[in-house]
């Protein structure tokens, strides 16, 4: 039986950790992380925590407007008659 993330054989190290996923996948302990990120795709939030313990999400970055593609921009002040 292979790892479903690796592929690596499951039986190569006895007594390591394998792990079965609610999808019904066997896999190794070192790659169930890799696996779940990449199979189920939860939603997360990235953040920063405090010394006090409380998570802090980051705001997300605004982009500055820019002109829709396609658009040609005017440099400087020219007028159009």
């Amino acid at each position: 039986m292979n790892c479903s993330f690796c592929g690596s054989p499951l039986h190569l190290y006895p007594g390591r950790a394998v792990f079965k996923c609610y999808c019904k996948a066997l896999i190794h302990g070192y790659c169930w992380e890799k696996h779940v990120l990449a199979s189920h795709m939860p939603p997360f939030v990235v953040g920063t925590i405090t010394l006090y313990g409380e998570f802090k999400p980051k705001k997300p970055e605004k982009k500055e407007d820019s002109p829709p593609k396609g658009s040609v921009a005017l440099a400087g002040k020219q007028k159009l008659e």
